[in-house]
């Protein structure tokens, strides 16, 4: 009874569950709330408000990155002239530097024109030679050439005149000569040892041949490279100028810092975060706002080199970014996508220096993003405001209707079917849309479902009689089947009958508690390759194979297991296996088969055996391109022997050699049979001593000492033919070997029996095996 009043429930549950779905496929003849408050009101409007916010972000985005570019242009033209002005500014005083010297020497080559009386005596000596605190005159030669002693004191005088006005330019002036000196005036120096003296003048000087090559191609001042100066612990440029005195070139010199020619940032900015630096061909950067985190605490003009950075570093990435856009370009605008900067770059007319500016993107996207956030704080606002109207709307139009449907669901699952007892409980049979629909068709139900479940109650009780009777039925047959039967699904034994007991030895509570041990077939664990059963019978329909399985007490035993699913297309299901114990038909087999390749006198292999495995060393020789030794071994006047000593002495003597010979054959693929009568085979796998092998043979027969007056050895012997042959990808033909070990035998015989005769053999070509 019990039973019955469980299935009412399911039914009544399952009835109102179709009653519902029925109700939403009737054709709707008024709108629907639910979905006309969403359709009309929140998906417009949230796709509005997004689409409004994206399009703001997006333009204001793209407005600032346009003024942001004129800004950075404008910034840049600004920078361009402060650069080339101050480069001018000193190439010019550099232009009147080199007149004034010119007419210094103008001067004082005119024959009125006498030189100092300090300088009358001055000769160029190698080493240094001081002339005061600041002027020093350095050669590196012993010798000094015609003339050089003139200019020396032509330009040592205009050094001592003009020296002192023209180094606030710079931070020294010094002039050097093809002849092999140099004068240098020098306010800054700071060292007074001579060594030290010669040593950064040598490096200057070093330094500055570099450019000798711009030099000799123009007459115009030249700009070195930045390098680093020793004495004055700054970043400097030289400007060279070329001048030709009495048919001897000079080049005049001064030492710019680098703080005089760059532009300084925070006059030239005026966007937080923003900063520029110059970028020369050689890689260095020039004015970089983080040079303090990066260089040595003596350089003061800013200088990097991307050289000395590693690979990974953001400057250096961003140097490669630049070089890669605008090596040949005047002015180029990109963006960095590593470091999300814009870059605007401007080429410099000093030796191929670039002007390069760095904005942060991210500023454009904050101030883009603050726009964007109103916009969506706004959407937030709008979008409460909306679910507040329809949290009210579902409340009163779908949430206390459907609180009445559960109530009256909740006395319906009790088996109570009279809504006339639930007064207090308002269904909207009144209403026009889908929710007095489904009211109207509940009311309708509730009337007939008392009718229609009595009915059902008298039909399940049958049913489930009859049901129980077909259970008892098949358990009786499942269990009293003469093959042991599993039942697989999902990878789990769910039920197993007794036979199968009987045959494995474990209990039916093991097989189920402990299965994935216990069903495994050749080594596989059927639960956990359950995929491979499911493959088999998908291929085949059902599977059927015999294997070796293990009894719980050890021993071993075979079945013929035959495996089918319930539902062949549909195998989750679940999986039958049948299986029956064939173990002594499998022993009888085994049995016969061993016995079919025996010599039934001799025990060892007989000739079937010895045709199989030939077949299979000559296939083998082959795949593996081992080698294989074939020998054919025949007793030595056996027929006589026969005849003098009889037939159960021949037998005997067979036996006995027969051991002896089969001693050679322990490895694997090896085997010793006898070929025919008297005539005995054995085949040998790999590299051997083939002639000392059989040669033991011999031996070992010998040592039989079986009497045989008949031969001329006076006791029985063997002769013995032997082949070797190593295999490669031509097949051998195992006909062909025979021959060639039977003819070896011949010429064994031939040579007076009880000796062995070997060849190593080669493959032949198709027309020879023929």
């Amino acid at each position: 009874m019990d039973k019955t009043t469980d299935a009412r429930q399911k039914i009544s549950s399952q009835l109102l569950g179709s009653l519902l779905v029925k109700s939403s496929q009737l054709p709707i003849q008024t709108k629907s709330v639910a979905v006309s408050i969403i359709l009309r009101f929140v998906l417009p409007v949230i796709l509005a408000i997004s689409l409004i916010a994206y399009l703001t972000y997006w333009l204001i985005n793209a407005s600032l990155a346009s003024q942001n570019k004129q800004h950075m242009q404008h910034t840049a033209n600004q920078t361009a002239h402060y650069f080339e002005r101050n480069q001018h500014t000193i190439e010019a005083n550099q232009i009147m530097f080199r007149q004034h010297f010119l007419q210094h020497n103008q001067t004082a080559n005119q024959p009125n024109n006498s030189s100092s009386s300090r300088l009358s005596n001055l000769s160029l000596k190698p080493g240094i030679t001081k002339l005061d605190s600041q002027l020093i005159i350095y050669s590196n030669r012993t010798q000094p050439q015609q003339n050089v002693n003139s200019l020396l004191k032509q330009t040592a005088e205009f050094m001592l005149e003009a020296g002192f006005a023209w180094s606030k330019y710079s931070t020294d002036l010094y002039l050097y000569s093809e002849n092999g000196f140099s004068l240098h005036y020098w306010p800054s120096l700071t060292a007074t040892d001579n060594m030290i003296l010669a040593q950064l003048i040598n490096n200057k000087l070093a330094i500055l041949s570099r450019f000798d090559a711009q030099l000799e191609d123009s007459n115009k001042p030249t700009w070195t490279a930045p390098y680093f100066d020793q004495n004055s612990q700054q970043w400097i440029m030289s400007l060279l100028t070329p001048v030709t005195l009495n048919q001897q070139n000079v080049v005049l010199a001064q030492d710019i810092p680098l703080d005089q020619i760059l532009p300084n940032q925070t006059d030239l900015q005026n966007i937080p975060e923003q900063y520029q630096f110059i970028l020369t061909e050689e890689g260095n950067i020039l004015g970089h706002p983080s040079y303090d985190a990066i260089n040595t605490k003596n350089n003061t003009a800013r200088l990097l080199n991307v050289n000395k950075l590693s690979n990974s570093h953001s400057i250096k990435k961003l140097y490669f970014d630049i070089q890669a856009v605008s090596p040949d370009k005047k002015t180029a605008f990109f963006e960095n996508e590593t470091q999300n900067n814009l870059i605007y770059t401007t080429q410099l007319p000093l030796n191929h220096w670039w002007l390069v500016q760095v904005y942060p993107k991210s500023n454009l996207q904050l101030m883009a993003r603050q726009a964007a956030e109103l916009i969506i704080w706004l959407c937030i606002v709008t979008f409460l405001a909306l679910i507040a109207t329809l949290f009210w709307l579902i409340r009163d139009k779908i949430t206390r209707p459907f609180q009445s449907f559960s109530e009256l669901a909740t006395h319906i699952k009790n088996g109570d079917y009279q809504l006339s007892h639930y007064p207090e409980v308002k269904l909207p049979t009144e209403r026009k849309d889908e929710i007095g629909l489904i009211a109207n068709i509940f009311v309708d139900t509730c009337s007939n479902l008392q009718f229609t479940l009595e009915s059902l109650e008298d039909e399940i009780t049958q049913r489930t009689l009859n049901l129980d009777l077909a259970l008892q039925e098949q358990k009786a047959i499942f269990n009293n089947a003469y093959i042991g039967i599993l039942l697989i699904k999902n990878g789990t034994v769910t039920s197993c009958n007794k036979r199968f007991e009987e045959i494995t030895g474990y209990s039916i509570a093991e097989v189920m508690t402990d299965s994935k041990k216990i069903i495994s077939l050749d080594d596989r664990n059927l639960l956990t390759d359950i995929n491979w059963v499911k493959n088999k019978i998908n291929e085949l329909g059902s599977y059927m194979i015999d294997c070796e399985f293990e009894h719980k007490n050890g021993n071993r035993f075979w079945c013929s297991v035959q495996f089918k699913a319930i539902d062949n297309q549909q195998l989750d299901k679940g999986i039958v296996v049948t299986m029956v114990d064939i173990t002594k038909r499998r022993n009888a087999e085994l049995l016969l088969a061993r016995e079919a390749r025996i010599d039934g006198l001799t025990g060892i292999g007989n000739r079937r055996a010895f045709d199989e495995a030939i077949l299979l060393s000559c296939r083998r020789a082959q795949r593996e391109k081992t080698t294989i030794t074939l020998a054919i071994i025949d007793v030595d006047l056996f027929k006589k022997y026969n005849d003098f000593y009889g037939h159960v002495a021949g037998d005997e003597a067979l036996i006995k050699v027969a051991k002896q010979i089969a001693k050679t054959a322990r490895r694997p693929y090896e085997l010793a049979a006898r070929y025919g009568g008297e005539e005995f085979a054995l085949i040998i796998h790999g590299q051997t001593e083939v002639q000392t092998q059989f040669e033991q043979v011999i031996k070992r027969i010998e040592n039989l000492n079986i009497e045989h007056k008949k031969s001329p050895h006076q006791q029985l012997t063997v002769s013995i033919g032997v082949v070797t042959i190593t295999g490669d990808s031509q097949k051998i033909s195992t006909q062909w070997l025979i021959e060639k070990a039977d003819a070896m035998l011949y010429e064994a015989k031939k040579s007076g029996r009880n000796t062995i005769k070997c060849q190593n053999l080669s493959l032949p070509q198709p027309e020879e095996k023929k």
